[in-house]
């Protein structure tokens, strides 16, 4: 073998990376909403790890850091999702916080 991966390789991989991705998302939301906000944390981190501009992760991320008194590490995170998106929607949720 080359050391190059084949299509079919790279679609897998593809695949593999997407699924632990939403796998992640579906732990954090569950996380989030039965209030194990430090689970979710590090959940979301990951989810972010993989998708750096998943605004709706880093919401709920600044959401869990909100609701367990991360007082900076929450206005940092709304700053971050107001600074680096255009989107007025997601703008105005880091707004409300």
């Amino acid at each position: 073998m080359s050391g190059r991966q084949t299509g079919a390789e790279k679609m897998k991989l593809t695949f593999n990376t997407l699924i632990a991705d939403v796998s992640l998302a579906v732990n954090a939301t569950t996380n989030y909403q039965n209030g194990k906000y430090p689970q979710a944390i590090a959940d979301l981190q990951s989810v972010l790890d993989y998708e750096p501009k998943n605004w709706e992760a880093r919401l709920m991320l600044a959401a869990c850091y909100f609701k367990t008194g991360q007082w900076s590490a929450a206005q940092r995170a709304f700053q971050h999702i107001y600074d680096r998106t255009d989107n007025m929607d997601t703008r105005q949720k880091a707004l409300e916080g």
